[in-house]
């Protein structure tokens, strides 16, 4: 549609658009708007419970691009909901019911595949949800930006934090799922309109939570090379040292030079095995944590001056 639109918009005057043309126009005038895209988030969640329940494929590969087609898919509707400047606080009560209704299926999908899943918790499931949980927590995000206030009221519940029976290793990778939706949020809100800003504010409490657990998180130091030679030495002799010294020399010398990027230090290590670039893990948060320290900072102090200074 956008492609097609781009291409109408930018004919020349001169020319004369045959019939094919006239048709196509009328088509992307009547649908792109907040109902289609709403069709089309509803369809791809419906699309992700189906890819969910497929027993553990030969070609794993392929199903988990099946799933984060959906998740971009998604991701594009919302966006196209944005773009017709759909504000579903408007008059159109039955465009918020609906928006609702759809950021609803999704959540009650979440709970389907993220622990703990004691009914139908299949190994397809647990490596979707852990692969992917990055770009589940970024739609999770992008629908928490939509104009209805009580949207997030309970958002960070999705994650479970507050279970005291989930496994410790389920625990660990719903932390840092809320910690990746955190970043997002933060990301979003800061580069966002003032609605957005507001609907972070309305979570700060529980974003700083994530904050100082992403700060605190042993994890995301793991990626990093030692730069304690010695210890090195007593553990493993000569060879054990040299072997971390070219270690060491080799990330220094791909670190990025540029003083703007906050998390440069983190930028040029590899993904694990297997690892989206934004699975929730202890790399991602390595990767972005001073960008979230820094989005944070600059919500609190832009909107701290807009809101009770007690809050």
């Amino acid at each position: 549609f956008r492609g097609a639109k781009f291409i109408i918009e930018n004919c020349s005057d001169g020319i004369k658009l045959g019939n094919h043309f006239k048709g196509l126009e009328k088509a992307i005038m009547k649908l792109e708007s907040s109902g289609t895209a709403l069709l089309a988030v509803k369809s791809l969640i419906k699309g992700l419970e189906v890819i969910s329940q497929v027993s553990m494929p030969n070609d794993f590969d392929c199903i988990e691009s099946a799933f984060r087609s959906c998740l971009g898919g998604i991701l594009s509707a919302i966006s196209l909901a944005k773009d017709c400047k759909v504000r579903l606080q408007s008059a159109d009560n039955d465009a918020t019911v609906a928006w609702n209704e759809g950021f609803f299926e999704y959540r009650t999908f979440l709970k389907t595949i993220l622990p703990p899943t004691s009914i139908g918790c299949t190994e397809m499931r647990r490596k979707l949800s852990y692969h992917q949980s990055g770009g589940i927590c970024t739609v999770l995000a992008s629908f928490c930006m939509l104009p209805e206030p009580n949207i997030l009221e309970d958002v960070f519940d999705t994650f479970n934090l507050h279970n005291k029976n989930i496994p410790n290793d389920d625990k660990i990778l719903l932390r840092q799922m809320a910690v990746s939706f955190s970043m997002e949020l933060a990301r979003i809100g800061r580069h966002h309109d003032v609605h957005s800003k507001n609907i972070v504010w309305q979570q700060l409490g529980s974003l700083l939570d994530c904050l100082i657990f992403a700060l605190l998180d042993v994890e995301a130091l793991i990626p990093f090379p030692t730069c304690n030679l010695s210890l090195l030495s007593e553990l493993g002799g000569d060879y054990s040292r040299l072997k971390g010294e070219e270690t060491l020399l080799s990330m220094h010398s791909r670190v990025c030079p540029s003083s703007n990027v906050l998390d440069r230090d983190a930028a040029v290590i590899p993904c694990q095995n297997e690892n989206y670039f934004d699975t929730a893990c202890g790399l991602h948060t390595s990767k972005n944590i001073w960008s979230f320290c820094q989005n944070c900072a600059f919500l609190m102090t832009e909107l701290g001056t807009t809101h009770n200074a007690s809050q």
